[in-house]
């Protein structure tokens, strides 16, 4: 049986960046914990590596979204922190659809956490 494909979302805010964290009961990477500023640098790509095929390829694409200036990955959720000036919700819609192409994903499901 095929499971469904949900992510969880939760927002936030630290001095003033607006953050979001995005939960999926899939993994999402092969290492435990990784942080990215963004833009990338050449010093990132040791730890881009650490996170497989897929992890890499996600935190890769989202550097190339204008906004997001900060990356936290786990293996099953990430995070992002976007500048004060930029709309969180039309990056995440981006965001959803690059999930989507980067796990081969048709359908997915999408809750807010409400609770604390």
């Amino acid at each position: 049986m095929m499971m469904n494909k949900t992510v969880l979302i939760k927002d936030y805010s630290v001095a003033g960046y607006e953050r979001r964290i995005i939960h999926a009961n899939w993994r999402l990477s092969e290492s435990s914990s990784q942080s990215f500023w963004l833009p990338l640098r050449r010093s990132s790509d040791i730890y881009l590596q650490e996170l497989g095929e897929s992890g890499r390829l996600l935190v890769e694409n989202l550097d190339r979204i204008n906004g997001i200036q900060e990356v936290h990955i786990e293996l099953y959720s990430f995070e992002i922190e976007v500048g004060k000036a930029f709309d969180l919700e039309l990056i995440f819609r981006k965001v959803i659809e690059l999930l989507k192409a980067v796990y081969k994903i048709d359908t997915l499901k999408v809750d807010r956490i409400t609770a604390s």
